[in-house]
């Protein structure tokens, strides 16, 4: 995988300041922002076909916005089992709150533990998966395929090295890299992130690429 070409290939695109602005834009804005989860899909398409410039336009923005749309509905899926354990464990805090026992505090803090735990679990889970999720849309544009765990557990395992190296990348451009931006101010902060879902799309094209899994 080309690593340094995910961080400066936006550059490469004489039109890329008016794209990337519009996407900066668009993903800060509520409900319209499920059009810059569709614009990475189609990056990560454009990577996979081997566009000299993959950044794609904005011209496709009803496209954009759907495919966005239905990644977050398959994805949104995936969180289910965390938000029911916040469900069940509200309702044991309010049952133990009630019974006013030294006990029921006890429990309080068994469960407070066991709760931090279980939310790591259930959460870091999807996030793990969220390149391989891109990857099967992108291949597929069906919600369905975002559920066929053989599919994703062949395109995860059978290319272990690089799919470890997207995750690693992503996390270092979205969580140490992109908040140094708000350092300068929150705009600042903005242009980073979305540069970084950028740097995530090319990496995951590349993925694509070299994946086994889809020869």
């Amino acid at each position: 995988m080309d690593i340094g070409k995910s961080f400066t290939f936006i550059f490469d695109d004489e039109d890329w300041v008016k794209q990337f602005l519009i996407g900066s834009l668009i993903s800060m804005i509520p409900i319209l922002n499920f059009a810059s989860l569709g614009y990475v899909v189609q990056l990560i398409r454009n990577v996979r076909d081997g566009y000299e410039h993959p950044l794609p336009q904005w011209e496709n923005f009803s496209e954009h916005f759907m495919n966005g749309l239905k990644l977050f509905v398959g994805m949104l899926v995936y969180f289910i089992p965390a938000f029911l354990f916040i469900c069940v464990f509200v309702i044991a805090m309010i049952g133990l709150e009630g019974m006013g026992t030294g006990n029921g505090e006890a429990l309080i803090v068994v469960l407070a533990i066991c709760l931090s735990c279980g939310m790591f679990l259930l959460f870091i889970f999807p996030l793990l998966l969220f390149p391989a999720l891109f990857a099967q849309f992108a291949q597929t544009d069906e919600i369905s395929s975002l559920f066929r765990f053989g599919e994703i557990m062949a395109l995860i395992s059978q290319n272990l090295a690089n799919y470890l190296i997207v995750l690693a990348i992503t996390f270092v451009a979205l969580d140490i890299i992109a908040p140094f931006g708000a350092i300068l101010c929150f705009v600042g902060f903005i242009f980073a992130k979305w540069w970084a879902y950028l740097v995530f799309g090319n990496l995951t094209g590349q993925l694509i690429q070299e994946n086994v899994a889809y020869e």
